[in-house]
């Protein structure tokens, strides 16, 4: 009697070690949920909701989707897989004519070869990939994109209800081939010891030949502009950017903000054959730049952003012509920042209001600059449809001189 209670007991002790350790392995050690779903890769489960990871150009890559208490012999439960957008991602991409948030964009599977089978996928990355030709594969669309570097998608696999959900975040890198390390020509260390005489060379020893300047290659490769940041295609800019180029060959550029207030931030080249090539840019002055084209395509990325100056200049009204300015109901700050966009209305007072002059209308207004650099540089404004006028503040004080007419 005795002894069956020992065994009772041990039993009743070997199960819940048993249950411990299946929590300890299907919770990654106690910090997450317990999974009855989970996956895994070359052997190695995948228990955390959300990993980061970057895939190979060309490459395939396996997942075996499981439950926890299924047996051999159990029947697929089914599971959902797909590639969104990575949502920490905040940029935009024109597709089509038409602006988008990428965090808002498409499901993204299409672009990916991915095999499903009962309890497995393969998911294989294309040799020319990247979110240029990621999102006209979604959109069906000629895209125009500043692809950032990162783990720009999300692979997400769930269970069959989708109470269980797994998200890994990847990038595309290109797998690097052909170089071998000289173990020879390999120095360890940082210097010389004391007492060491530094070796000469043997005059008897020929002087290796100094490898030569890289001559361009017979083949032309695209160059893409884009810019971004605040600046807008209605700032004035003076540029002259080739359109294509023989890989190594020198390229010079010119780029030039013609408006007060825009600055250019960031310069940046991205190649599409080798994203993580990074091409330096060389400013000459003079809004002159060049560099050494590579052997792939590229887009040449230009970030202007508005500069706000701590300064403030006046804003001041006038008139010209018939009527009087009272009769013109005008909301317009009295002073704005150098390089601040001003937003202003102007119309003729309603009928109610005592100044109100049925017969009085604006022709126009113009925008006198009074002071500092662009002092006597004047010019016109036209209303916007949303029935508002719009200018940036030059570094000075100006006067909005309203001209006025009877009909």
């Amino acid at each position: 009697m005795k002894t069956a209670k020992v065994i009772t007991g041990v039993i009743i002790v070997l199960i819940a070690a048993l249950a411990v350790g299946l929590i300890f392995k299907f919770t990654n050690g106690f910090n997450e949920e317990f999974k009855t779903f989970y996956l895994e890769q070359d052997g190695k489960q995948i228990l955390t909701s959300e990993t980061e990871r970057s895939f190979l150009r060309g490459e395939s890559y396996r997942y075996e989707v499981k439950y926890t208490f299924d047996s051999g012999k159990s029947e697929s439960k089914g599971y959902n897989v797909k590639v969104v957008p990575n949502v920490k991602f905040n940029l935009t991409f024109n597709a089509g004519g038409k602006v988008y948030s990428y965090a808002e964009a498409k499901e993204l599977t299409g672009a990916f070869d991915i095999k499903k089978e009962k309890s497995a996928f393969t998911l294989t990355v294309p040799e020319e990939v990247s979110l240029k030709t990621v999102l006209e594969k979604a959109y069906g669309k000629e895209v125009e994109v500043v692809e950032p570097q990162g783990y720009l998608y999300t692979l997400v696999v769930s269970s069959y209800n989708e109470k269980v959900t797994y998200k890994i975040n990847f990038g595309i890198a290109v797998k690097v081939e052909g170089i071998e390390l000289d173990k020879d020509g390999i120095v360890f260390g940082g210097g010389m010891a004391v007492g060491d005489e530094q070796p000469n060379p043997s005059p008897s020893e020929p002087i290796p030949d100094q490898p030569e300047t890289p001559q361009p290659s017979d083949r032309d490769y695209r160059i893409t502009f884009y810019t971004w940041g605040d600046i807008t295609n209605l700032v004035p800019v003076r540029k002259d950017i080739p359109l294509n180029a023989r890989g190594g060959e020198t390229v010079t550029f010119t780029y030039e903000i013609l408006d007060v207030g825009y600055e250019i931030t960031d310069m940046s080249i991205f190649v599409e054959k080798e994203p993580s090539l990074y091409v330096p840019i060389i400013s000459a002055g003079g809004n002159v730049y060049s560099f050494v084209m590579p052997e792939s395509p590229i887009s040449l990325r230009i970030q202007a952003d508005l500069i706000v100056s701590e300064t403030y200049y006046t804003i001041e009204i006038d008139q010209l012509g018939n009527g009087s300015i009272l009769s013109v109901e005008i909301e317009c700050p009295s002073k704005a920042r150098a390089g601040e966009e001003v937003v202003f209305t102007a119309s003729v007072k309603d009928q109610y209001d005592e100044y109100y002059d049925a017969n009085l209308e604006i022709t126009g207004i113009e925008v006198r600059i009074r002071s500092g650099e662009q002092e006597g540089e004047d010019y016109y404004l036209s209303k916007g449809s949303d029935g508002k006028y719009r200018f940036t503040m030059p570094d000075g004080d100006i006067t909005l001189m309203f001209y006025l007419m009877y009909k």
